[in-house]
């Protein structure tokens, strides 16, 4: 291992070592290479760019990065790096989207008040009428850096930033409440990078391919970070590129013999389930892929197996995947097992996964198993190099017993400086102490787990558990539940579950997206009634809930149907359930067509609720 004070001494290492080895790729339309950046050319670029942002801001400043994928991204995130402006990297506005995509981006410039925007001029154009509305965004300056001319690099001087500077704020995905700028330091990045370095045994024979979003953790810690880190060349694609045709992915993991890439859960299910012709699927070589990651949100025996499966004669090997658990607090990686090692599969009853003194403290419920309703577990490793995790019962600080589920802590170098101008969260998250060793701080991940034999099993988020009745469910497993009730009808991956009060009583809630061919079918029609029409959809909500009762003991109070696209979601594509409730109780979801115990069945309006 070399020691490094911050990132950018990697990059001049890199670029000194190996000028002119290309370390990015970039595939224009998932396919072909249309754009290739050497070590040196990327260390040139970006000092001559930090040049030109010292001109506009000073060292400590926020800069805001808007661009779509692609090199541009990365030459403005090291140009940051090396000018110690603080970078901020955030999905770009969508000009199709921009009533969801803008107030995500003001509220994240009202938090990090940023002096300048970095972008490129086709981008910049499809803004124009954004910026012309929204006082805010004219208040920055604005650089189109694909229009910058090389300068000569002054005013740099790398040996002034040290392990404690601030290389970027890494925004929280939202998915249980307002972003939060999270605060990563050099020492932090280069403490993360060498986890992932060891535990996936990279070198120089690496070789990546990555289609995972650049403003999202996984994307640039694991996918841009790591490759500058260890010396390894990476072909990088746009997740719209993969999201059109997840086979671009495979396609270009065979093709330039990838040796590392992965992704969340559902990218593995997309592919199980998209039509890929059988001359494609011959074409596909596997054999050289060793770690296939998987995380950032549940991990699903199922589709794992699936997958192995279907592109086992493509050369994957089942063993090859590697189930690992991270959060941007913590930089990116937390836990994982060995290469090769395979997932690690448990099994837990359901009524003993999350136990009652979590919320209620009362022991002798907490111990309770159903002998009839169990789930399977996919393990997510061991906690890595000098990182600590404690599985800790977030009522009392107390830690948890072998297997008991608690609230997943965690101590080391990996761990962020804090939330950016929030000292009430930082004191709350990132200042927990147990009740017997009130002197080591302890990040709070606001994930539910346990640790069995040593290895992390994450069971759900600590926010999100709907309690019913005395006993916690997991929202994950209830909209698995209702998406395998029909998987033509339904929209993968778009289903929310959530509890609402009435009368002074919880009740579960569920919404679920349509697929677009079905909309019309299930749109109920109040002035055109069809008899056998109305008995299909009441035949389908029935159906889900007499699922959902067989499966988690509880009823459905009210299903919703949704238009596609109609779920809340946060930027990097995860569920927003905080944001889902709050919007069902305000009238505002695009129902199709909704339904209740209690109330009749073609009501296209969202019941009332608090």
């Amino acid at each position: 291992m070399f020691e490094f004070n911050s990132f950018v001494e990697v990059l001049s290492y890199q670029a000194a070592k190996n000028p002119h080895l290309p370390v990015y790729n970039y595939l224009y339309n998932g396919k072909d290479v249309s754009d290739v950046v050497t070590y040196e050319k990327l260390d040139t670029e970006a000092k001559s760019l930090a040049t030109v942002l010292l001109e506009y801001a000073r060292k400590g400043d926020r800069a805001l990065l808007l661009y779509r994928p692609g090199i541009d991204y990365i030459r403005a995130f090291f140009g940051c790096l090396y000018s110690s402006i603080i970078a901020v990297p955030t999905y770009p506005l969508e000009p199709y989207r921009i009533d969801k995509t803008l107030p995500r981006l003001l509220n994240l410039i009202d938090d990090c008040e940023p002096r300048i925007a970095l972008t490129t001029s086709d981008v910049l154009v499809e803004l124009q009428n954004a910026i012309a509305e929204v006082p805010i965004l004219r208040k920055l300056i604005w650089i189109e850096t694909d229009k910058l001319t090389s300068r000569v690099c002054e005013n740099i001087n790398v040996s002034v930033i040290g392990p404690e500077s601030l290389a970027y704020l890494q925004y929280t995905s939202g998915s249980t409440g307002n972003p939060k700028g999270v605060m990563i330091s050099h020492g932090n990045l280069l403490h993360n990078s060498e986890l992932i370095k060891q535990r996936f045994e990279h070198g120089e024979h690496s070789r990546g391919v990555i289609w995972l979003p650049p403003y999202h953790d996984m994307g640039l810690v694991g996918g841009i970070l790591q490759p500058i880190y260890t010396g390894f060349p990476v072909y990088l694609m746009s997740y719209l590129d993969f999201l059109k045709r997840p086979f671009n992915w495979l396609r270009a993991i065979s093709r330039y013999r990838a040796t590392t890439s992965g992704g969340p859960n559902f990218a593995y299910e997309m592919l199980c389930k998209c039509k890929i012709a059988s001359d494609e699927l011959e074409t596909l070589d596997l054999s050289s892929w060793e770690v296939a990651f998987t995380g950032a949100e549940p991990i699903r025996s199922s589709t794992i197996k699936s997958f192995a499966n279907r592109f086992e004669s493509s050369g994957f090997n089942y063993q090859t995947f590697y189930p690992c658990y991270g959060l941007a607090e913590s930089t990116l990686y937390v836990t994982g097992s060995k290469k090769c090692d395979g997932p690690t599969v448990s099994t837990r009853h359901k009524a003993s996964e999350t136990s009652q003194r979590l919320m209620r403290q009362t022991d002798q419920a907490a111990n309770k198993k159903s002998t009839t309703r169990s789930k399977i577990l996919i393990g997510c490793g061991y906690a890595a190099g000098d990182s600590d995790i404690v599985i800790v019962n977030p009522s009392n600080h107390r830690v948890c017993k072998e297997a008991q589920v608690g609230e997943v802590w965690i101590r080391g170098p990996s761990v962020a400086q804090g939330y950016w101008n929030n000292k009430y969260k930082m004191e709350e998250i990132f200042g927990a102490t147990l009740q017997d060793e009130p002197g080591r701080e302890y990040l709070r991940s606001g994930d539910l787990g346990y640790i069995e034999n040593g290895q992390l099993f994450i069971t759900g988020r600590l926010k999100d558990v709907i309690l019913i009745r005395g006993k916690n469910h997991y929202p994950e497993d209830i909209e698995e539940t209702v998406a395998n009730c029909s998987q033509d009808i339904f929209r993968p991956n778009s289903c929310a579950s959530f509890s609402i009060e009435i009368e002074n009583e919880p009740h579960l809630i569920v919404i679920q997206e349509l697929r677009t061919k079905y909309i019309n079918f299930y749109k109920g029609d109040e002035q055109n009634y069809d008899t056998e029409k109305d008995q299909a959809i009441q035949e389908l909500f029935e159906h889900i809930n007499s699922a959902v009762v067989n499966a988690h003991g509880i009823s459905v109070y009210s299903l919703a149907l949704l238009q596609p696209g109609g779920l809340p979601k946060t930027a990097s594509g995860k569920i927003s359930r905080a944001m889902s409730r709050d919007k069902y109780i305000k009238n505002m979801l695009p129902v199709v067509n909704c339904w209740a115990l209690t109330f009749p069945s073609r009501s296209k309006e969202v019941l009332p609720t608090e």
